[in-house]
């Protein structure tokens, strides 16, 4: 009997304490660090941010959109309900950060390190993760059609009833990464997906990707 393929490792959720309402006439500026804040309905979108480090902190019905965050870390935060489209983090990185119900269409993760991140139940479209390292990283009910994850480093990422449709995954890397009731077709670099564990529904959607990699040519009826 075959042994059941190694799972990925679990994600540690964000370690928030007791976390005060930010003040009325908040405001970010470069080298801040912002902590252990509750930040309700802030608008930051379009800012232009430099090594800001955001800890313990709650996001929730916040606008990031358009915003730049630039040699940043967000280390231990939740975000609930709030919109980050467009929002960049080059040179940035993510650790024990939870996102729910929120908008993140087109956001810029290309070369990030994201450790112990949890997406669940948002809009991920044309997300740009290339070259980007992820380590215990679960998406969950997330739609992440044309994301892109080429030449990214997978390891113990979960994708589950995520709609990954013409997804980028050229050159990436996996160990111990499962895609479970994902939408998987139109998939683009499929070879990318070397080493994945795939539930055998989700099989289905990539036979004419893998028929196409391997130069088969299937005979229709």
């Amino acid at each position: 009997m075959p042994s059941n393929p190694p799972q990925p490792r679990p994600v540690t959720p964000p370690r928030l304490g007791a976390a005060q309402p930010a003040p009325a006439d908040w405001r970010v500026d470069d080298d801040d660090l912002v902590s252990e804040l509750v930040l309700s309905g802030v608008d930051v979108s379009g800012a232009d941010l430099s090594l800001v480090d955001v800890q313990g902190c709650r996001f929730a019905g916040a606008r990031l959109a358009g915003s730049r965050w630039y040699r940043g870390g967000w280390r231990d935060v939740d975000v609930t309900d709030s919109d980050l489209s467009t929002a960049t983090f080059p040179d940035s990185g993510w650790t024990r950060v939870a996102v729910r119900a929120s908008r993140l269409t087109g956001i810029g993760l290309a070369g990030d390190v994201l450790e112990d991140v949890d997406v669940s139940g948002s809009s991920a479209g044309l997300a740009n993760l290339r070259q980007a390292r992820l380590r215990r990283v679960a998406f969950r009910s997330t739609q992440m059609v044309e994301a892109d994850f080429g030449a990214a480093r997978l390891e113990d990422v979960l994708f589950e009833d995520c709609d990954l449709g013409g997804a980028q995954f050229s050159q990436a890397r996996m160990t111990r990464v499962t895609f479970r009731r994902c939408r998987l077709d139109g998939l683009q670099g499929v070879e990318g997906l070397a080493g994945a564990v795939v539930e055998p529904l989700d099989v289905t959607d990539l036979t004419l990707q893998l028929a196409a990699a391997l130069r088969i040519t299937v005979s229709l009826p």
